[in-house]
């Protein structure tokens, strides 16, 4: 995730670049958003295991206990990034929504 982010702020606009310049130097017409669809294809994923994970326990066919933790935090935590990254793009846009023209 951190090297996603890391790709993301390389095509974030410069001090003096307008956006249409940074449209013809993007490599992909949409990075974001094809990152945001495969992190929450990957959050998806994450959930359904630790929820196969869990069912697997309660019917007893886990010998170690510390696989489902790790799957159901891994999934857990995965589900966090995502709802931070929608509050901070909510927050972006409030802002910009507030500023005058």
């Amino acid at each position: 995730m951190a090297e996603r982010l890391l790709n993301l702020s390389r095509l974030a606009m410069q001090p003096g670049q307008d956006a249409e310049e940074v449209r013809r130097s993007s490599p992909v017409a949409t990075p974001f958003v094809e990152m945001l669809n495969e992190q929450l294809k990957e959050t998806n994923a994450k959930q359904l295991y630790s929820e196969n994970d869990m069912r697997r326990l309660t019917t007893g066919d886990v010998n170690d206990i510390s696989d489902v933790v790790l799957s159901v935090t891994q999934g857990e935590l995965a589900l966090k990034m995502v709802v931070e990254i929608r509050n901070k793009l909510v927050e972006a846009y409030q802002t910009l929504s507030r500023m005058s023209v």
